[in-house]
């Protein structure tokens, strides 16, 4: 008789597979959970800081004051809060009160330029020592504050963010601890 030769996998080769696969997976998911969450609050990190410089650039060309501040749960006006996690605004800020959105009908009303919204579908807390920041023409801040960015949840050491601004206008990123 004649031998066949017989191709593919055995059932023992493939159950092999999937315990392998299964021990590599239980692994690597909980890893790339971190990973995933730290990506989110670097972006989030990243973002806020270039806002502020946005922020201090607009002032320098318009000649005058610019400021960010935190945004109610519209995203329409500044919330007066030092909670960020509703997103915050970056106006004009040329008439009546500094950090606040004035607009009573008189030129120069207080103009939105640009509006960042909530961290969506992540669990990101954003908060700040100050409501708002205004920007002067020469680019310097008239507050010297710091945020924090922090996920939810948060347990280990080096897992939040710390911004600092100081009353030159310059902004600084580094780690923190929850």
């Amino acid at each position: 008789m004649k031998s066949q030769k017989s191709s593919g996998f055995t059932l023992v080769e493939i159950l092999t597979a999937i315990v392998v696969l299964a021990i590599l997976l239980g692994i690597g998911i909980p890893s790339l959970t971190a990973i995933m969450r730290q990506n989110r609050l670097a972006g989030k990190t990243n973002e806020l800081i270039g806002a502020l410089a946005l922020a201090r650039s607009e002032a320098v060309k318009r000649g005058s004051r610019v400021s960010i501040c935190s945004a109610n749960a519209a995203g329409d006006d500044c919330s007066g809060g030092i909670d960020w996690s509703n997103g915050w605004l970056l106006f004009s800020d040329s008439e009546g009160n500094e950090g606040e959105i004035d607009a009573d009908g008189t030129a120069p009303d207080d103009t939105i330029i640009q509006s960042w919204a909530a961290p969506s579908l992540e669990s990101i807390d954003l908060t700040s020592s100050h409501a708002s920041i205004t920007f002067m023409s020469s680019g310097a801040a008239t507050v010297q504050t710091s945020f924090t960015v922090r996920p939810q949840n948060c347990s280990s050491a080096g897992d939040a963010r710390r911004i600092d601004v100081a009353l030159s206008g310059r902004a600084s990123k580094s780690n923190g601890d929850c």
